[in-house]
Parts: structure tokens; sequence; C-alpha cells
């Protein structure tokens, strides 16, 4: 089993755990999660360009190694996810840690709604379903379970 794979299956895995906080009330985790599933799709579809990113903030990767070389039909889509994966990006942290700022303590539990957290489980989704189709359509990816049984 290769890289991207393992970032993919693992990808999916935090999506459907982001639906079932989001479904239970736990919306601040529920966006954690769905940053998750956007950060590791990235990261498979950098790991098919043989790159592996340690960084959480992965966007800037994306729009430089797969975008730059994509081929004209899937540039919007990317664009498209590179800005989902960006408004995501700033939930990296957030969610987990209750902190202080100048006026208030934030707590991620009072600071995340539904709204927010369907939110950011939609854009998570769509980021993994258009990499995982652009990963097999341009980057040669080659699951061994079909995406439809992923878990």
């Amino acid at each position: 089993m290769n890289l991207a794979e393992l970032y993919f299956r693992k990808a999916h895995a935090d999506l459907e755990s982001a639906k079932q906080l989001l479904a239970s009330g736990h919306f601040a985790n529920a966006v954690f999660l769905a940053q998750q599933c956007g950060e590791k799709a990235a990261k498979a579809a950098l790991a098919l360009k043989n790159m592996e990113i340690r960084e959480h903030v992965v966007s800037g990767y994306l729009a430089s190694e797969i975008i730059a070389f994509a081929p004209e039909s899937w540039e919007e889509k990317l664009r498209d996810v590179v800005r989902m994966l960006v408004a995501l990006e700033e939930h990296s942290i957030k969610p987990r840690y209750p902190f202080v700022t100048a006026a208030k303590i934030w707590d991620p539990e009072k600071g995340y709604d539904r709204p927010a957290a369907e939110t950011a489980v939609q854009k998570a989704e769509s980021i993994l379903m258009l990499l995982q189709e652009y990963s097999k359509s341009d980057l040669g990816y080659k699951s061994g379970k079909s995406a439809d049984s992923l878990p």
C-alpha cells in the first residue's frame, strides 16, 4: 500500500468521524476533523508527486505543485479545492484549545455551531472527492479498493 492510499484512507476515516461528531452535537471536534480530512487528502495528492509534507498548512504546496501542472480542464476545480482548504486550515488549532484574547477566553465548544460544522464537513467532503478523482485521472492513483468502499 502506498503513502497516497494511506492518506486517502485516513482522510475518509476523518470525514466519517466528523460526520458522526456533527450528528452528536460536538461541533468543534467535527470542524477539526473536517480540517484534518482536507489536509490528508491534499497530502495524498502531493504524495503522488513524490512529496511528503510534514507541515499542517498545505494549501500553498497544493497550489504550487498540483495546480501549476494540472490540465486546463482541472484548473478551476483545483483552485476551488485550494480555497476550501485555506478556509479549513484556519481551524487546525482553534477548535481544539481554549485560549485567552485581550477581551475574553475563547471556548471552542461555544465558538462553533451546527452551521459552521456543517460547512466545514461539506468542504472537507468536496476536497476529498475532487482530489481523489483528480489523483485517479491525472496522477496515476489506483487505490486498492474502489472510492465508494474506502473507510
